[in-house]
């Protein structure tokens, strides 16, 4: 039997989509590269793994391009091999800013769209998404300091009538130390990062403002990518670790990715990455 992921709702994939499509740095490390192709797969229940050639072959998931200038253009999401669950396209004006991105379903029916909102720095202000380009069914509002970093994110779902804030603080070094979730009633969670002297950032922290006590406290290698995770319960005690290894090219772009859980191999991404 194939070793397939779970099987999502379009609707799903299209929030996963739209936020690749929003965020190019969910996948975009470097400029330069044109598409990547993604696989993601679980290993054997003894652990074993396929050969890379034959993941980038029959699990991929993901094939997404770029511009020269970085820019995402499109992103693709496959239920099978061949087998298109959702696409992603970017919309811009006459300008060269974004104007809409919207998402199609295999049968290129339009699942939503989302109309863009942009500053003269060309920061995306605000972000409406309809239903099948109808139906308002979130709203995001943004505002950005003077180094165009995002300073305050309001989410509004109207589908559930919730409505989320979130505050970013950055030092006198335009990093980003810290992350505050707020929900309609009171601070959900808060989000410290610490960087070292080469400016990297080497570790996060994530509380619960109710107990001031770490959920979880990521560490990351030279690459910003997360290696270590450790979650802790609600009376501030260990009980499992995350952890992640990488195999990176020659441009610095990892290529494979595992995640383990507590020492055991969970999950595989391969990529294959083209460059211009």
């Amino acid at each position: 039997m194939r070793n397939m992921l779970h099987k999502k709702s379009i609707w799903s994939i299209a929030i996963i989509l739209l936020g690749l499509a929003f965020n190019s740095q969910v996948f975009q490390e470097k400029k330069e590269i044109k598409t990547i192709k993604e696989a993601i797969y679980f290993p054997g229940k003894r652990g074993e793994e396929i050969t890379r050639t034959s993941a980038l072959k029959d699990y991929v998931k993901y094939i997404t391009s770029y511009d020269e200038n970085g820019e995402l253009i499109e992103s693709l999401h496959f239920s099978e091999p061949d087998s298109i669950l959702a696409r992603v396209v970017k919309v811009k004006n006459k300008n060269g800013k974004i104007e809409l991105i919207n998402v199609y379903d295999d049968e290129e029916n339009l699942k939503s769209s989302t109309k863009c909102k942009v500053d003269r720095r060309g920061n995306i202000t605000s972000k409406k998404t309809y239903s099948k380009g109808k139906k308002l069914v979130s709203k995001v509002l943004l505002q950005y300091d003077k180094n165009s970093n995002v300073t305050f994110k309001t989410v509004v779902s109207y589908t559930n009538s919730k409505k989320w804030l979130t505050r970013y603080i950055y030092n006198d070094k335009n990093q980003l130390v810290e992350e505050i979730r707020f929900f309609p009633i009171g601070i959900k969670d808060r989000r410290v990062f610490i960087y070292d002297d080469n400016k990297n950032r080497v570790k996060s922290v994530v509380k619960k403002v109710d107990l001031d006590k770490p959920v979880y406290m990521s560490t990351f290698d030279d690459y910003d990518n997360m290696i270590v995770q450790k979650w802790y319960d609600d009376d501030g005690d260990f009980y499992k670790t995350t952890r992640f290894e990488f195999v990176y090219d020659a441009n610095g772009n990892w290529i494979t990715k595992k995640r383990f859980s507590n020492n055991k191999l969970m999950l595989i991404w391969e990529r294959e990455i083209e460059y211009y």
